[in-house]
């Protein structure tokens, strides 16, 4: 998912990420970004975080790289070819 907003009145980027249950393996990781609007190429994302640190629901945050109109974007990287199901969900900025 991703969107232009205005960034001006934000510092953080949270969203709540849905995983079936915690492992020491990383499957996936979040992919975040919140900064000036520009084409993106995977290096813009955050994609240090695994999801697979936890089951149920945890909220992640990143820092807003800008202070103006930018863009918004988030996703799940998936690091192991496999069959899975992860949600992102209330996505917000604060």
């Amino acid at each position: 998912m991703a969107q232009t907003t205005d960034l001006s009145d934000a510092d953080t980027l949270a969203l709540d990420v849905w995983s079936p249950e915690e492992s020491f393996n990383t499957i996936t990781k979040v992919a975040a970004y919140a900064g000036p609007e520009r084409p993106l190429t995977e290096s813009a994302f955050d994609t240090t975080r695994a999801v697979e640190d936890h089951g149920g629901w945890r909220t992640h945050e990143y820092p807003v790289e800008s202070a103006a109109d930018g863009l918004v974007a988030v996703g799940i990287s998936v690091v192991w070819e496999a069959k899975v199901t992860r949600y992102v969900d209330a996505v917000r900025l604060r």
